[in-house]
């Protein structure tokens, strides 16, 4: 099966003119803590408002699938003992739901299957609980998944089912799955919201057809883009938005080779970034912005060699 993903993150209400990022306003650190969760690729990750903490589930090493919990402060990493969790799997879809105010997890893959259940995390209370929707998408790994920030409902789009690409889109109501039909689908991909801009940005991919491109996603509808330049065409990157900057910030991914660079999209075009240190070329890691230290939290990934345990930071 083609392995593959593509990128996906918000821009903001107020878009800057693109230019260059000077190389002094923001850089990647090293976060150095007691303990972390063990080296892995394909997790899924998310920031939880009501615990105020980023939440890791699960993803793949060279032991096998996972299936643990962790949560992230700012500072250091904790596993939390849940009795209940979902089964093992790598590229899940999970997303809050700013609503029902929970994490929304859906599908994966379990090293056999492509999985298609449904799980809800309570920040409040560290629990998970399987859902039971009347309706639900098809199984699928690899799906999109992001706050819809028109409704505030986590979405799903788009994926892997056995031997096909698909642009299913869904959205979760509180209780149940209800299906959208937006054009434009494309395979999975990972993906962060923008509430103050009310859209969302698609990057590129692979599909039965290429899709190196970058389109924007307003809630009902999606339209494609035009950039003057591009990231090169990759898969396994990661990107989350940045308020402070109204960026979105791309890293890494796989192309003919393992990549760490940094892009910006800026809501006309994409821009390299030169900084003075940079996470080690990577791709299938997380990244997600941490609102309590106003930095994005790169966590983990695949250097074609070994799986990373390390975690980092991008900010001023």
């Amino acid at each position: 099966m083609r392995r593959f993903a593509f990128v996906a993150a918000a821009w903001a209400a107020t878009l800057l003119i693109g230019g260059v990022v000077p190389a002094a306003a923001a850089d990647w650190s090293p976060v150095l803590t007691k303990t972390n969760p063990a080296a892995r690729g394909g997790h899924s990750a998310a920031y939880d408002p009501v615990s105020g903490k980023i939440v890791l589930f699960g993803g793949t090493n060279k032991s096998g699938f996972l299936a643990d919990t962790w949560t992230f402060d700012g500072a250091s990493w904790t596993k939390l003992a849940t009795r209940t969790s979902p089964p093992k799997r790598a590229d899940a879809g999970m997303a809050y739901d700013e609503v029902s105010r929970q994490l929304v997890l859906f599908g994966g893959f379990d090293g056999v299957n492509h999985l298609g259940d449904t799980w809800l995390f309570d920040g409040a209370t560290g629990k998970w609980t399987q859902a039971a929707p009347h309706s639900s998408p098809r199984p699928a790994s690899g799906g999109i998944s992001f706050t819809d920030p028109l409704t505030g409902h986590a979405t799903m789009f788009g994926g892997v089912v056995p031997a096909i690409f698909t642009n299913d889109t869904w959205q979760w109501s509180g209780a149940d799955w209800v299906r959208l039909d937006p054009p434009n689908g494309r395979g999975a991909a990972t993906a962060a919201s923008d509430p103050a801009g009310h859209n969302a940005m698609l990057f590129a991919g692979e599909s039965e057809v290429d899709v190196h491109d970058t389109g924007t996603w307003d809630g009902p509808d999606g339209t494609l883009a035009v950039p003057a330049s591009q990231p090169d065409d990759r898969s396994g990157a990661a990107a989350a938005f940045d308020p402070g900057s109204s960026r979105v910030i791309l890293f890494g991914g796989f192309a003919d080779r393992y990549l760490n660079d940094t892009w910006t999209w800026d809501g006309w075009g994409w821009t390299p970034v030169s900084t003075r240190k940079a996470p080690l070329p990577r791709e299938l890691h997380s990244m997600v912005y941490f609102p309590p230290t106003a930095r994005i939290v790169l966590f983990g990934g695949f250097t074609g060699r070994r799986y990373l345990p390390d975690t980092w930071t991008y900010g001023n």
